[in-house]
């Protein structure tokens, strides 16, 4: 059964910490990025542009950073995004409850839906059943 490649993008280390753990624990991620900024998880996807099995499938991303915070991320890769050899599903995950911020999300066709922390199995399988058809074990 194919696994899957995350990438986590979040300043906040035990957030990284927790997260990567709880998708290991997940039979459906082989491979987990972690990167601790915007401007770091930009370099990771342009270095790998041209390898499949390191392109993530899904992103996690964090909106609330220093330097450049989630949106700048986002409008940065909408910049690379065609250059990929296939399609990169982000998540926003975070703390905020800011009504703009979830507005905002909504209306981003690059965003595929927006969590709050923290990350659960159940979240994990509902992102694999919906989002990447399969049955998780």
């Amino acid at each position: 059964m194919k696994q899957f490649c995350a990438l986590l993008i979040d300043d906040d280390k035990a957030t990284n910490f927790y997260n990567k753990w709880m998708l290991s624990k997940h039979s459906g991620f082989g491979q987990i990025v972690v990167r601790n900024s915007g401007v770091e998880g930009l370099e990771y996807l342009k270095n790998n542009e041209d390898d499949k099995n390191l392109i993530p499938d899904l992103i996690l991303l964090d909106l609330n950073m220093p330097g450049m915070n989630g949106w700048e991320f986002l409008n940065k890769f909408k910049e690379y995004k065609n250059r990929f050899l296939k399609e990169i599903k982000i998540f926003i995950l975070s703390t905020s409850k800011d009504p703009n911020d979830i507005s905002l999300a909504k209306k981003d066709c690059d965003i595929v839906g927006y969590l709050n922390k923290p990350l659960s199995l159940n979240v994990l399988d509902y992102i694999l059943r919906k989002h990447f058809q399969r049955d998780c074990v």
